[in-house]
């Protein structure tokens, strides 16, 4: 139970892939036409492709890369593998879900999911974060937890600052680095617990 909660705050606070690690921080950008649903369902789709990606990469890497001493592929191997994953998605959704497929095109980055999915990847394998094939996809929904969390974060923070007259010189990215920096250092207040 010491280890979900201890995964559960480093995932989501700590060591955030989104403030911690800036992955997939275009995503975030503001965006006037965005709804609380889609920032939801948004969540959701990161949530499921980090599901997903950790469930083939792990393996592949563990009982492939590993024992053949071809770490050093594990980087283009896991790419290919999360492109598969994100245009499996959109070909399904495409055929069997016509609003899913609407929403995907219109709302998700395909590179930011790509490079949150990878970056996941890259640190929890390198790290071993987490133990095990089952602590490592409930990391993987973790960190999709942390991406939600955050999104509605910046949505509502967005929100507030569309009220407000900013100067040329930082909307965009760089006030979304700003709150991004901010943030993170909320939640590094959280690092000791």
């Amino acid at each position: 139970m010491r280890m979900i909660i201890t995964l559960f705050v480093t995932g989501v606070f700590t060591s955030n892939l989104v403030t911690y690690n800036l992955l997939g921080i275009d995503s975030l950008h503001s965006d006037n036409k965005t709804s609380l649903s889609s920032v939801l369902k948004n969540g959701f789709v990161v949530t499921v492709v980090l599901l997903l990606s950790t469930t083939i990469c792990q393996p592949l890497n563990n009982l492939v890369l590993s024992p053949l001493k071809l770490g050093y592929l594990a980087p283009l191997t896991f790419v290919l593998v999360i492109f598969g994953i994100l245009l499996l998605l959109r070909v399904l959704s495409s055929k069997f879900l016509p609003k899913a497929f609407m929403f995907l095109k219109e709302n998700i980055k395909v590179e930011s999911v790509a490079l949150i999915a990878l970056g996941l990847c890259l640190i929890a394998f390198e790290y071993e974060v987490a133990r095990g094939y089952a602590m490592s996809l409930l990391y993987s929904v973790i960190c999709g937890v942390g991406y939600t969390v955050v999104s509605l974060m910046f949505f509502a923070i967005n929100k507030r600052l569309a009220e407000v007259k900013l100067p040329e010189a930082v909307k965009g990215l760089p006030i979304t680095l700003l709150i991004a920096a901010l943030i993170s250092l909320a939640f590094g207040g959280l690092a000791g617990l």
